[in-house]
Parts: C-alpha cells; structure tokens; sequence
C-alpha cells in the first residue's frame, strides 16, 4: 500500500466504494502496474471493472490521513474525471460526493438535487433525502423560494422513510422561508402540509391548530386546490376526535369546492 500511496494512489481512498479501472488510469496511470501487489495484500479487492478496498474502514482510515490540501486536490480531480466519462451518463451522485467534498458550492446545487431526484425515482429515499440534505448545507446563496422548496423534498423523503421528526424540521424550515416571502399561498399550502405530518404521528391538537390556520390564510385568496385540501385536512382530524359535525362541515366544504374545480381526486377523499 505504501507504493501505491507514494505514486498517488491515495486517489482510490476519496471514492466511496466501487472504483472503475477507467477512472484510476485516468486519475494516476502511474498507479496500474502495482494494483496487483494491492490486490494480493488484500487492501484492494477486484470487482466487475474496477476495484474497491476490502474495508471500508480501512479506506476511512487511509482518507483521514490526508493532508486538507491532498483531500481537496484528490477530489477536485476526481470531480474532473467523472464529469469526462468514456461512455454513459453522468454520475451524480459522485459529482455531488466530490463537489460536497471539494467545497464546490455551485456544483453541489447543480448536481445534488438532480441526484436526489434520480434516487427518488428509483425508490433510494434515503439516499435521496442525504442529496437534499447536502444541498442545502450549501444554500445561502440561494433563494428564499428556492430554499423552501428542498425544504419540502426533503421533507417528503424523510416522510417516505418514517423519519417523522426530520420531515417535520425541514417542512417548518420550508414553511418559514414562505413567511419570509410574504407568499401566501405557500404559506397556506405548508401549513396544511405540516398538520398532516403532525397528525400522521399522533400530534393532533397542534396539527388542527396548523390546519385550522392554513384554512383561514387560504380564505382570503382565491379559492383553489390548496384550499380545498386544506378543507379535506381539517375533515380527517375529525375523524381522529369523533367530531362528527366537523366531518361533516369541512368535507362539505371540501367536496363543494372540489366540484367547481374539477378536482376528483380531492372530491373522492371529502365523500
């Protein structure tokens, strides 16, 4: 291993898992001709076209050892790499890894909620919810209305994964940044979406008061889908107190507007 370090090889350590053989030559060329001895010492094991360490711990260790200014150089030029591969499509969730880890600001925001929204599609919710997360660790530079709105995807994440407590802090995140923008409508819409959240774990006097305020900030606008689910909300919590008057007056309501919007989806849920 320390040959392999000395001629550069510690690239190998600043990429989590899987590493292509194609990416290696092109990181360190100079590092192929002793992969073998590696492999034979059991640091590295083969995998299908490439290699990886044997211990992720190990590959901790050897990547804590860097100096700042090799860490940060190794992943600079790995992020170079992967944006220039020989065939396929981009990686993206390792140009958000190595962009997270160069301090790359703008590549982080590029990149990280294209690769939440390409683990979402394929179910990695978790994974998902981490890009999102890393996104926003690099937000300021955003705006408000931009911020809010990964507030709300990592909110969903975390909802789908039963992280309730997280999907709750990043939907009051999104919800602040709404009043910040004096967006009402937003506003309306969050506050409805974070009494459903509370509610979903039992928290339901403060969800009815959410629900109760998302109907009455609604109310001065012009009615619409965000209201009439606002109405359907205040109609389950309800259900959940017995309050049969208030089922049947909020999902009046509900399935009132639902019909004049055409909305079926809503007016399914009110009856």
């Amino acid at each position: 291993w320390e040959r392999l370090r000395h001629v550069k090889g510690d690239i190998v350590a600043v990429i989590p898992g899987h590493v292509e053989i194609w990416l290696v030559e092109r990181l360190a060329p100079e590092t192929i001709s002793h992969l073998g001895e590696c492999l034979a010492s059991g640091v590295l094991r083969a995998t299908s076209g490439g290699v990886e360490f044997r211990h992720e711990l190990a590959r901790l260790a050897v990547e804590e050892s860097l100096t700042p200014d090799r860490r940060l150089e190794l992943n600079r030029t790995a992020f170079g790499a992967i944006m220039d591969p020989p065939s396929g499509g981009l990686d993206l969730a390792a140009l958000a890894h190595h962009a997270d880890a160069a301090g790359d600001a703008e590549a982080v925001l590029r990149y990280a909620p294209r690769a939440a929204e390409r683990a979402a599609q394929l179910g990695a919710h978790r994974e998902a919810a981490a890009q999102y997360a890393r996104a926003l660790r690099f937000s300021d530079s955003l705006a408000l209305e931009a911020q809010a709105e990964l507030n709300e995807r990592l909110s969903y994440e975390h909802y789908l994964t039963g992280e309730f407590d997280d999907a709750i802090a990043a939907s009051t995140q999104a919800l602040e940044r709404y009043r910040m923008l004096a967006d009402g409508l937003k506003e309306g819409e969050s506050l409805h979406l974070l009494s459903r959240l509370l509610w979903s774990i039992g928290r339901t006097p403060e969800a009815r008061d959410l629900g109760r305020e998302a109907v009455a900030l609604l109310e001065s606008r012009p009615p619409g889908h965000e209201l009439a689910m606002a109405y359907a909300q205040l109609s389950a919590l309800s259900t959940s107190t017995d309050d049969f008057k208030g089922v049947a007056v909020w999902s009046g309501r509900a399935a009132e507007l639902a019909e004049r919007l055409g909305d079926r989806e809503i007016l399914a849920s009110a009856r």
